[in-house]
């Protein structure tokens, strides 16, 4: 009898083989990824994550905003919203696998939610837009106000920049914890119901507290209606962003979120310059402007978006964005008058 050796599996048989592996592992990630889905879109915890970040996303944006209201400030309001969070987003995205593999709703809460609330495409679309049309009549030129613009671009943008770059570093200071040894369905589903109720009754807190301060200090009912609309323009700019994953190159629906959000933000402004400031038609509009607004468009997804594509593509985009924009913005103010 002749016995036939084992060949080693080198050259073409061994490559086929690996194929073959590969071939293998990719429908078990596809199998793996169709769990995953099941799980994750709980429609219920997710916007109820998002409302109750997207408030705590306002009030935090409203906060930094103030910072430098003193005389002699050195840089815009724009600039601290931006950069702190982006400073956010930087961290969570080198951290991304560890926080969805505990639910990916948490991350979804904490990126588009949060980060995307404290951050406006808008706020610093509409500053420039009064730099350049120079709204407060200052005794400047055409060149000196295009100039203030591009600080404001430059106050903006930057912070955003180097707020995402350090958020990224300061990542590396953090060891996550391994996974738990428990099967992730079981895991998930621990974490979804404790987050829908945290979630729920953390948002519910928040409005109820910002009511009952509105009835004992009447001024602060314009943040009231911040913390109403804000979500609101969360859950639309989610919803645009389901639209991405079909232009990976040119993220459309984040282009039409903040597009369109700082169109929308500019019209708002207008018509809040021609009605009495201490009613409530101004609280609303105040509220749809600094809450629906704010959260509608956002910076640090537009970053993320930025550093995850070609120079190229990212220059086409990050200027398409930025021209879209502001071009129509001033036009606004400059054919509509106060």
């Amino acid at each position: 009898m002749i016995e036939l050796e084992e060949v080693p599996k080198t050259g073409w048989h061994h490559s086929q083989d690996l194929e073959n592996k590969a071939q293998v592992a990719e429908v078990v990630e596809d199998v793996v990824e169709t769990k995953v889905v099941t799980v994750k879109e709980d429609l219920v915890t997710i916007l109820l994550g998002l409302a109750f970040m997207s408030i705590a996303g306002v009030i935090i944006r409203v906060l930094l905003t103030h910072l430098e209201d003193f005389q002699g400030e050195t840089t815009s309001n724009v600039a601290y919203p931006q950069f702190i969070g982006c400073l956010i987003i930087g961290i969570l995205l080198e951290h991304r696998m560890h926080i969805e593999s505990r639910a990916h709703v948490l991350y979804l809460s904490l990126s588009t939610g949060l980060c995307g609330s404290i951050t406006t495409f808008s706020g610093v679309i509409l500053v420039a837009t009064e730099q350049i049309v120079n709204s407060e009549h200052y005794d400047r030129n055409t060149f000196e106000n295009i100039l203030a613009g591009i600080g404001i671009y430059i106050n903006g943008f930057g912070a955003s920049l180097i707020g995402f770059v350090l958020g990224r570093h300061l990542a590396l200071l953090f060891d996550p914890a391994k996974k738990d040894s428990t099967t992730d369905k079981t895991v998930k589903s621990i974490n979804l119901l404790v987050l829908r109720y945290i979630f729920g009754i953390l948002t519910v807190g928040l409005l109820v507290g910002a009511i009952m301060f509105t009835i004992f200090i009447p001024k602060l009912r314009k943040y009231t209606f911040c913390m109403f609309f804000g979500p609101f323009g969360t859950f639309c700019r989610w919803l645009l962003g389901k639209l991405n994953p079909k232009w990976h190159c040119f993220p459309i629906g984040t282009f039409i979120a903040n597009v369109s959000g700082s169109i929308i933000l500019t019209v708002l402004y207008r018509l809040s310059q021609n009605v009495d400031n201490s009613g409530i038609v101004y609280d609303i509009l105040y509220g749809l402007m600094i809450g629906f607004c704010g959260c509608y468009t956002t910076v640090s997804s537009w970053i993320v978006e930025l550093s995850g594509i070609s120079k190229k593509r990212a220059y086409f985009y990050g200027l398409s964005s930025v021209i879209a924009a502001q071009i129509p913005s001033i036009i606004i103010l400059v054919i509509w008058k106060e």
